[in-house]
């Protein structure tokens, strides 16, 4: 009756560059737009969704915060959509 030792392998959910090319082309913004959104700075943005750093030219990840910041300006703006819609058309 011992407890089973195999290691449970969790996998992690990411947003990859292409995912934030197209999050930031889905809300029509540009990159200075998109990086003030998340507030961080241009160069990071433009690492992030090249994925790659300009400087050491190793593989630049999308941290977890601005994943996490990106769902939520686009909930923000579905939300807000919806809302807008629906005071239109009753």
């Amino acid at each position: 009756m011992g407890r089973s030792t195999k290691k449970i392998k969790y996998r992690t959910c990411f947003m990859s560059p292409k995912h934030l090319a197209e999050w930031r082309h889905e809300l029509s913004m540009t990159q200075q737009q998109a990086a003030d959104a998340l507030d961080i700075s241009l160069k990071a943005f433009q690492e992030m969704e090249q994925g790659m750093s300009y400087d050491t030219r190793r593989p630049r990840f999308v941290d977890r915060r601005t994943q996490l910041a990106c769902e939520s300006i686009r909930f923000a703006e579905t939300f807000d959509s919806k809302r807008l819609m629906k005071a239109v058309h009753g």
